[in-house]
């Protein structure tokens, strides 16, 4: 397996981030075929973050999941879409106050597929489906930090 990503930006205005993950797992019995056991589980991801108004941010976000198992003829695809709105506040910018609206496409279905030595493993579950959160960062270390770019360091988060 291996990961791909490509990621632009643009005057810290646009930033544009995309990334492929891909994994396969494959497990040959020399005495018995029947059982053999192979597996492909793919990631896509696209990102935008797109500030304006000085102080303002848009950033949606989609992951698009794909789970096939030849052992059993299983394929599982799930989209997911999260959606965040954020205000930039305080000196330097140190707070920020984000509305999101997570999991947008109400996917409340999961899957984890591994193979071992002598068995494969597929477990489905069941997610929290659409979802949306409130939440508020200060960064702790911005001022004390100019390298710290305002997305590194201590954070302080509360969520309601």
């Amino acid at each position: 397996g291996g990961t791909v990503r490509y990621n632009f930006t643009y005057r810290e205005i646009v930033i544009v981030d995309l990334s492929a993950t891909l994994s396969h797992q494959r497990t040959d019995y020399a005495f018995e075929n029947q059982i053999d056991q192979e597996f492909f589980n793919k990631t896509y991801q696209a990102e935008l973050n797109l500030n304006f108004w000085k102080n303002y941010s848009l950033n949606p976000a989609f992951e698009y999941l794909v789970y096939d198992s030849r052992a059993n003829d299983f394929n599982q695809t799930i989209p997911l879409l999260n959606v965040s709105v954020s205000r930039f506040m305080l000196k330097n910018k140190a707070g920020e106050l984000r509305v999101g609206i997570y999991n947008l496409l109400d996917q409340n279905v999961s899957v984890s597929q591994t193979a071992n030595n002598n068995y494969l493993q597929q477990e489905r579950m069941n997610n929290v489906g659409r979802y949306a959160m409130v939440s508020f960062i200060y960064a702790l270390n911005k001022q004390l930090n100019p390298m710290g770019g305002g997305r590194r360091g201590a954070r302080m988060i509360i969520r309601q």
